[in-house]
C-alpha cells in the first residue's frame, strides 16, 4: 500500500534533499576537519537547508560570522570554507576580512562558495587585491537556488534588484526538472517567460552530461509567467493574515517574523524571531484579515471541549494515562500557538485601527481599480501626501492609478512630484513658513535677519516665538525638579540633522533670558548636503 503522504510535503522533501545533498557533497570534496564562515544574509536561509548537528556529520567544527574578528576554533583543522551571497558587496567584505584575520604563516586552506554563482565580475573583484586574493585556494559555486519557504511555496530569494537574471531563473528550473520523474510540459506567458525557457533548453544539453536525474518528484507542467504581464497586484495592500504579516513585520527567509510582541512590555527589547510553521498558522494564513479572529476563538473552543473530554472519560489506567499525557502536550502547543496568533492579531487590527486612512485607503484602491478618476491630479492623494503618509504605500497609490489609465499626464506627474519635493520627509513650504511666521523682514530692520540679508530662517524664526510666547507651541517634557529662574543658567538649542554657521549667528541674536548654548548634528552647507546625498 503506498504512503499517503501529500505532493506538497514530497516536493519539499525532494527540493531540501538535493539542497542537502549539493552542500554536503561540497564540504566532503574538502577533506579533514573544516570551519565555515558565513554570510550573515544567508544563515537563516540555510536553516532551511540543514541543521548544526548534520553539519558536524561532514566535520564541521566550527561556525562563525563574516563581521566576526574571531578565526579560531577549538579542534584544529585544515580548511576554512567561506558560504557568501553571490554580490560584489559580500567579496569585498570577504577581503577585508581575509586582511584582519589571516596572517601570512596561516597554513590552512581557504575555500569561498558563493551561492548560488561565482560570477565572473565577482573572481574579477577578488582578483584586483592580489596579496588577500593569494590565500583564497578555491573561488567556486554553490548551486543551491530553490529553498522551501512552506511546503507548497519555495522561492529563490534572488534579491529584488536582480529579478530578471534569466540565467538563474532557467538554472533553478533545471534543479526542479532534474528532480521529475519525467521531463514536465513548460508553459510560459510573456517574454521573460519565453527567454527563461529558451535558456533552460540550452543549459539542459550541457547538464545531461554532468548532472545525474533524480526521478523523484511527479511534476506534469511547469507554468512560467512573467511578472510584467501584472505589475498592478504588489502594489495593492494585502488582506490576508499571512499578506498583512508579511506587510507589517516581514517574513524571513526561515518563516519567522523578528518582534518584540512578546517581551513582556520591555521597550528596550531587541526583536527576537518567533516562528510561525504551526499547524494554526497554516490554516489562518489564507484568511481574510476579518475572519481570523473568529477562527482562532473557535480553535480556542475546540482546544477547551477536547481538554474537558479527557478529563471526563480518563479512567486512571496506565493505557489512559499515557494517552492523556501525549494529547495534554498536543493541547499544550495548540493553546500556546493560538496565544501567539491571537497577540499578532490584536497587534495588526490595532495598528489598523489607529491608521485612520487605512479603510479610506482600501475602498480607494478600488474606486482606483475602476479607472473612477482618470489621470487627473486626485485630492486625497494630495493630502497623505501633505500629511507625510508612508511613502511606500503613497506611490503604490500613484502607480496603480497609472497602470490603470495606461500612464499618467505631465501636468499630473509633476504635480504628485512637486508634492513629494515639499512634502516628503522635508514638509517644508515657504509661503506658509513666512506666512506663519514672518521670515522675510523686507527692511531688514530685524537684528536676527542680519546674517542672511532680510531673511530669518524658520528654525530659527520657531526658536524665536518660543523665546517669546514661552515655549507654549513645543510639545514639553517637564523636569521632575523644580525649575527656579536663573539668569545664569543655559538654554540649550540642539539642532538634529546640521545648522549652518549663518544660522548659528541667528540664534546668538534671540534676546533669550538666560544664556544660550548651540549644539548641532554637524555643521552643514548646501554643499555639503549635497555632497552626502551623493555619497548615499
Amino acid at each position: 500500500m503506498e504512503s499517503q503522504i501529500p505532493a506538497s510535503r514530497i516536493a519539499s522533501d525532494c527540493v531540501s534533499n538535493l539542497n542537502r545533498e549539493i552542500l554536503f557533497n561540497t564540504l566532503d570534496s574538502f577533506s579533514g576537519f573544516k570551519v565555515i564562515v558565513w554570510d550573515q544574509k544567508l544563515i537563516k536561509r540555510f536553516d532551511l537547508v540543514a541543521k548544526s548537528d548534520q553539519l558536524k556529520q561532514h566535520d564541521v567544527v566550527s561556525m562563525l560570522l563574516l563581521d566576526s574578528t574571531l578565526m579560531s576554533a577549538s579542534v584544529e583543522h585544515s580548511h576554512v570554507i567561506y558560504i557568501l551571497d553571490s554580490c560584489r558587496a559580500s567579496a569585498r567584505k570577504l577581503l577585508k576580512h581575509l586582511k584582519r584575520t589571516v596572517s601570512k604563516d596561516d597554513r590552512r586552506l581557504f575555500h569561498v562558495l558563493f551561492v548560488p554563482d561565482a560570477t565572473a565580475t565577482i573572481k574579477d573583484l577578488l582578483k584586483e587585491d592580489l596579496e588577500t586574493s593569494a590565500h583564497i585556494k578555491t573561488v567556486a559555486s554553490l548551486p543551491i537556488r530553490i529553498y522551501p519557504f512552506y511546503d507548497d511555496f519555495f522561492s529563490c530569494f534572488m534579491p529584488y534588484t536582480d529579478w530578471t537574471e534569466l540565467y538563474r531563473c532557467a538554472s533553478a528550473l533545471l534543479q526542479i526538472q532534474l528532480l521529475c520523474k519525467k521531463t514536465p510540459n513548460l508553459r510560459c506567458y510573456g517574454k521573460w517567460a519565453a527567454q527563461t525557457a529558451k535558456i533552460l533548453k540550452e543549459i539542459r544539453l550541457e547538464a545531461s552530461k554532468t548532472y545525474k536525474a533524480y526521478d523523484e518528484w511527479n511534476v506534469s507542467d511547469i507554468v512560467i509567467v512573467d511578472r510584467w504581464c501584472d505589475p498592478l497586484t504588489p502594489m495593492l495592500y494585502q488582506y490576508t493574515y499571512g499578506g498583512i504579516i508579511d506587510e507589517v513585520f516581514k517574513i524571513l527567509p526561515s518563516g519567522g517574523i523578528l518582534t518584540t510582541l512578546f517581551e513582556n512590555d520591555d521597550k528596550q527589547a531587541v526583536p527576537k524571531e518567533k516562528n510561525l510553521n504551526d499547524d494554526l498558522y497554516f490554516r489562518l494564513r489564507d484568511l481574510h484579515i476579518s475572519d481570523v479572529a473568529k477562527a482562532i476563538s473557535t480553535e480556542v473552543k475546540e482546544v477547551k471541549e477536547i481538554h474537558q473530554g479527557l478529563r471526563e472519560n480518563w479512567d486512571a489506567s496506565l493505557t489512559q494515562t499515557k494517552v492523556l499525557v501525549r494529547k495534554l502536550k498536543e493541547i499544550k502547543t495548540r493553546e500556546r500557538d493560538a496565544e501567539k496568533h491571537a497577540i499578532i492579531t490584536s497587534h495588526i487590527t490595532s495598528r489598523l485601527r489607529n491608521d485612520r486612512r487605512f479603510k479610506k485607503i482600501a475602498a480607494f484602491e478600488r474606486e482606483l481599480l475602476r479607472g473612477d478618476y482618470g489621470d487627473r491630479v486626485i485630492g486625497f492623494i494630495e493630502d497623505l501626501i501633505a500629511e507625510a503618509y508612508s511613502p511606500d504605500r503613497i506611490l503604490c497609490l500613484i502607480t496603480i492609478q497609472s497602470l490603470v489609465c495606461g500612464g499618467l499626464k505631465p501636468l499630473t506627474y509633476l504635480t504628485y512630484l512637486r508634492l513629494f519635493i515639499q512634502c516628503e520627509y522635508t514638509p517644508f513650504d515657504l509661503h506658509y513658513a513666512n506666512k506663519r511666521f514672518g521670515c522675510i523682514d523686507q527692511s531688514n530692520e530685524c537684528s536676527v535677519s542680519y546674517p542672511y540679508c532680510g531673511y530669518i530662517p524658520p528654525i530659527v524664526r520657531l526658536v524665536q516665538h518660543g523665546v517669546k510666547n514661552g515655549w507654549k507651541d513645543w510639545t514639553t517634557v517637564a523636569s521632575p525638579h523644580q525649575m527656579n529662574f536663573d539668569p545664569k543658567s543655559t538654554t540649550i538649542v540642539y539642532v538634529i540633522g546640521g545648522l549652518t554657521m549663518a544660522e548659528a549667528a541667528c540664534l546668538r541674536k534671540i534676546n533669550f533670558p538666560n544664556q544660550l548654548f548651540i549644539l548641532t548634528t554637524s555643521i552643514i552647507s548646501g554643499n555639503h548636503l549635497f555632497n552626502s546625498l551623493e555619497r548615499s
